[in-house]
């Protein structure tokens, strides 16, 4: 009887249980914009190495991440028991922590059941193409591509920062009205697939690649400056990165620098919003890289940059020591508002011609070789537009663009030479053969100097060598000699392996005229 009274109670408490559970077991909806970065929030919560987290769960953490990466309509939370006074911040930490999440809106639902959230509603911007996640991963392999094997953090930190100055543009919109006419330019996905930035957008780009490569970064901000640029930790020590500050606005092309690259506290000047990591020391004191007014180039192992305005010069590390001139005396336009091109080992740079004529010049980083690739006239439509210069490789030209009309397009191109600048000085009173030159793209390019004194007919004949044998002899294919330099092309796919290369220049008949044997 007992044991019959007790199993009553029992069903009793568990019915009144269920009843009780069952009305207060529908989820209330609450709506609330939370700040994100990426959509132009200065304010927000972030995970910052060595500060206590929000939620010991980082189970809860990931929930939410994965939750967001797939784009889920609801994600459910409920087995974490989170208030409903914490999750606006996970949530912020979650999106803030990771720009990959671009597509992802200030604008939330939390779904309730008492104080308890029990799954999450996202907004997810619905502005982005269809295609704008496979178009950031392609960005994302672009800019990555450039970290070579072995690199320390400092030099990949810095070949990230200088990927960035090169191929993102500040907002003008935003820099001459204070609004922006894309909200994308918040977003690490403004900078990276079209271009165009603010401070949000750079940080976040930044912040973004350097995670790729396995390197701490956090998004720091001044709400006196309305600014926000990265706190980079470099081989355990915490240093300031403003890319935005680095690349001058109006945009220019080719142009950049280093001032605030690997900077102290102190180095900064400024104020910002608390955080517990200090920057006590510069990477390098005195560093010849934060005196840079012009990007830096990496070739052959070995960086190179323009110390002053005449010299370049060449160092083998990123180190205290600043190399040695290996180029001096360039004729180089000063103006700050000027780019230059660094491509494959050439030095692309303007000049002045006369007051509105300029000269576009490169020099070769292994001779010292320069020559004038070409002429324009420029007049600049105030004191703040210069002339930018971008390597377009699929069209193998150099493009010179207006630093505040860029939407025109390229003003001027020229051919981008691959050949050594010293077959531009060769005499004009001669047949002669300049010698090839071999690329990484498989392609001989071989020089002439063409004169009306040698024979109608006559042609080139490329031969190749291995270990003293000939292995292979192909005629180069021209549709015409032209006084001057003629840089002919010899596919050489498929060619036996070879180490050395014979040209020859022959009469109609066959008779050599002249010859030139070139180690390619």
């Amino acid at each position: 009887m007992r044991r019959k009274v007790v199993v009553m109670l029992f069903l009793l408490l568990a019915v009144l249980s269920c009843t009780a559970w069952a009305a207060g077991d529908e989820p209330v909806e609450e709506y609330e914009e939370v700040n994100l970065f990426q959509c132009g929030s200065l304010d927000g919560a972030q995970t910052v190495p060595g500060e206590v987290g929000l939620l010991s769960s980082e189970a809860a953490y990931q929930c939410i991440y994965q939750g967001l990466l797939a784009k889920q309509e609801k994600i459910d939370v409920s087995e974490f028991q989170i208030s409903r006074a914490e999750i606006p911040a996970l949530y912020e930490q979650v999106v803030n922590d990771n720009p990959e999440l671009f597509y992802v809106g200030s604008n939330v639902t939390w779904w309730l059941i008492g104080s308890t959230v029990v799954s999450i509603e996202p907004y997810y911007l619905e502005n982005l193409p269809a295609d704008a996640e496979v178009r950031m991963n392609q960005a994302i392999a672009e800019a990555l591509s450039l970290v070579e094997p072995g690199m320390s953090q400092a030099e990949t930190a810095l070949v990230l920062h200088d990927y960035l100055m090169d191929t993102v543009a500040y907002d003008w919109d935003t820099l001459v009205n204070g609004t922006p006419t894309d909200k994308a330019v918040y977003s690490a996905y403004g900078a990276l697939v079209n271009g165009k930035a603010v401070c949000n957008g750079y940080a976040l780009a930044y912040q973004m690649l350097l995670k790729q490569a396995g390197i701490n970064a956090v998004k720091l901000t001044s709400t006196p400056m309305n600014h926000a640029w990265n706190l980079v930790e470099i081989d355990g020590n915490w240093y300031h990165v403003d890319v935005t500050h680095d690349d001058p606005a109006p945009n220019v092309e080719g142009g950049g620098r280093h001032f605030y690259f690997l900077r102290s506290d102190e180095s900064m000047n400024r104020v910002w919003d608390t955080t517990s990591i200090t920057c006590p020391n510069d990477y390098i004191e005195g560093w010849w890289l934060n005196n840079t007014s012009q990007p830096v180039h990496r070739w052959n192992g070995a960086y190179y940059y323009l110390g002053g305005y005449q010299e370049i010069y060449r160092t083998e590390t990123l180190g205290e020591d600043p190399g040695v001139p290996v180029v001096s005396g360039l004729d180089r336009d000063r103006s700050s508002s000027n780019g230059v091109r660094w491509v494959d080992g050439q030095l692309y740079y303007l000049s002045m011609a006369s007051r509105e004529a300029y000269r576009l010049n490169r020099c070769n980083l292994a001779t010292g070789a320069r020559a004038t690739v070409g002429e324009f006239s420029f007049a600049p439509t105030s004191s703040a537009d210069g002339l930018g210069l971008r390597c377009n490789r699929e069209a193998g030209v150099i493009e010179i663009y207006s630093d505040l009309q860029p939407e025109l397009g390229p003003l001027f191109t020229f051919p981008l030479q691959s050949y050594p600048a010293e077959w531009d000085s060769l005499p004009l009173n001669a047949d002669t053969l300049a010698g090839c030159v071999s690329g990484s793209d498989g392609i001989l390019r071989a020089g002439l100097v063409w004169t009306h004194s040698a024979e109608e007919g006559a042609y080139l004949a490329a031969a190749f060598y291995r270990d003293g044998r000939m292995v292979k002899v192909q005629v180069v294919d021209s549709d015409g000699w032209e006084t001057g330099l003629n840089v002919l092309e010899l596919d050489t796919a498929g060619r036996p392996a070879y180490d050395r290369v014979a040209l020859f220049l022959l009469s109609d008949s066959g008779v050599p005229l002249c010859a030139s044997k070139t180690t390619a």
